[in-house]
């Protein structure tokens, strides 16, 4: 299985039917889950045909359950097929409550995540750089891809991760997970992403939040003002 043919694919997949695609690496317990997920929402759609006579219920089904994606560890951009010690990404048809799709994904480690197909096919100069302690991820924005489809508008890419941050430029979200959002139409879409993390640090997921001490003592003084009158009523009775 050549490794150059996924992104280009599945763009087209996304053009023909408006679908949603989501792309994201979660980072903990020493590993990097990488997740691409590819779903058609309108039934209308899924029989609609590219110019290869394709439909997006063909590439669900080829991708989802047929084709064997391998990962590249021969070097990428290989033009060889792998035929020893192939690796290859878990892969899943989904055809359920009327959505139709397909789910690729591998759990790599912190030093494998580089020869990621996916992550080398769809982010230019994609970079993993792990010390022991720091791991380091970047790439530049995959703008380019505006100029071949023109229907595309936006690309989202996300990280999950339970380990301190030392340094990104990706947004950060209510939920704690951090977006890159590049935009065809949004001039000030960063040009580059890159996200550093210290792996030795591992941080609660659901963030506590303080009370207020001025708000806990007039709580307490109000509770003591009720149990006091609540007394003197009891004893005059």
């Amino acid at each position: 299985m050549k490794t150059r043919f996924l992104i280009i694919s599945l763009l087209l997949t996304i053009v023909l039917t408006g679908c949603n695609a989501k792309y994201s690496l979660t980072i903990e317990n020493e590993k990097i889950t990488e997740e691409l997920s590819i779903i058609e929402n309108n039934s209308n759609n899924l029989d609609i045909k590219d110019e290869t006579g394709k439909s997006f219920y063909d590439y669900a089904k080829l991708y989802g359950e047929e084709q064997d994606i391998n990962i590249d560890y021969n070097g990428y951009h290989s033009q060889n097929e792998c035929t020893n010690n192939c690796v290859y990404y878990d892969k899943k048809y989904i055809n359920e409550d009327g959505k139709v799709g397909f789910k690729l994904s591998h759990e790599f480690d912190f030093s494998e995540m580089t020869f990621s197909t996916i992550a080398n096919e769809l982010i230019p100069a994609f970079s993993v750089q792990y010390s022991g302690k720091v791991l380091k991820i970047s790439g530049k924005s995959p703008k380019n891809y505006f100029n071949d489809y023109e229907v595309l508008n936006d690309i989202e890419l996300n990280i999950n991760t339970n380990y301190k941050v030392l340094s990104t430029n990706l947004k950060k979200k209510d939920d704690g997970k951090y977006i890159w959002e590049i935009s065809k139409d949004d001039k000030s879409s960063k040009e580059e992403l890159y996200i550093t993390l210290d792996t030795q640090t591992v941080l609660d997921k659901v963030e506590k939040k303080n009370i207020n001490p001025v708000i806990l003592l007039i709580a307490l003084g109000c509770f003591l003002i009720f149990i006091i009158g609540f007394i003197i009523t009891t004893r005059r009775n």
